[in-house]
């Protein structure tokens, strides 16, 4: 966050999905949107839980995957 404020941006909001076998998400994505939002200042985020479905190292229960996206934000002139 620091470097992003510092280059004059501010996050506007994140979406992330988190593709997981074990355990199941659904009772804890409110701590965790919470949580990601408390760590980046307020802004708004969206959690997506998906399983793996038996397919790939997700599905075996070998890993997790996630991706996210963050849109950035500036209200005036950018530091490059």
């Amino acid at each position: 966050m620091a470097r992003v404020e510092a280059a004059g941006w501010a996050i506007g909001n994140v979406d992330a999905v988190v593709n997981v076998e074990e355990p199941r998400l659904a009772p804890h994505l409110a701590a965790m949107t919470d949580a990601v939002s408390d760590a980046l200042g307020g802004a708004h985020v969206s959690i997506t839980p998906k399983r793996g479905e038996g397919i790939g190292t997700v599905g075996r229960r070998e890993g997790i995957q996630c991706w996210a996206v963050a849109l950035l934000e500036s209200d005036g002139p950018v530091k490059a």
